[in-house]
Order: structure tokens, then sequence, then C-alpha cells
């Protein structure tokens, strides 16, 4: 029996040894898993912090291109008003040019007029 006693000794010192191990390693298992946790959470308010900043971002954007599409049709306004205004001026342009013709002419019929009065 000392044998057995011995034995049953010597697997007890063993499955000591091994659950002193075992929670040795849970230990470092569970320090590892806080850290982890830490780490993550840190992460996470970065990110939380990174998306509220693009979101900003994007808010302002946003507006910038409202904006930018009322000034665009208030350009599309003002060319409109202005291909009206060259229309009209080449228009106008079309009179002074048949005026300045006319012009033309009667100056020719004036110096005609005028040669004939001095020939005589």
């Amino acid at each position: 029996m000392n044998l057995k006693a011995s034995m049953i000794e010597t697997r007890q010192d063993n499955l000591d040894s091994t659950v002193t191990g075992l929670v040795r390693i849970v230990g470092r298992l569970d320090k590892k898993i806080d850290d982890y946790q830490h780490e993550n959470r840190q992460a996470i308010a970065e990110l939380k912090e990174g998306v509220s900043g693009l979101e900003t971002d994007v808010s302002v954007l946003k507006d910038d291109v409202s904006g930018l599409k009322s000034d665009v049709s208030g350009l599309k306004t003002d060319v409109s008003a202005l291909k009206e205004d060259v229309s009209a001026l080449k228009e106008d342009v079309s009179a002074l040019k048949e005026d300045v013709a006319g012009l033309k002419q009667d100056n020719t019929e004036i110096k005609g007029m005028l040669k004939i009065l001095l020939s005589r």
C-alpha cells in the first residue's frame, strides 16, 4: 500500500502542478484579454472621433455643393441675359452698318452734286 499511496501522492503533486500551471496560464490570458479590451476601447474611441470629424466634413461639403449649385444657377441666368444682350447688339450693329452704307451712298451723291455745281 505504500506504493499505492506514493503513486497517489505523485499523481496529486502532478495534478497540483498542472492546476498551478493552468491557473498561471489563465491569469496571463485574463491579463491579455484585459489589455486587448483596453486597446479595443481606445481604438473604438479614436474611430468614433474620426467618424464624427468625417460627418462634420460631409455636412460642410454638402453646404458647399448647395452653394455652388446656387452659384451655377445664377451664372446660367447671367449667361442667358448676356446672350440676349449680344443678340440685341448684333441687331444694333446690323442697323448701324445699314446706316453707314446709306451715309456712304449719300456722300457719293453729294460729291457728285458738288462736282456738277463746281463744274458750272
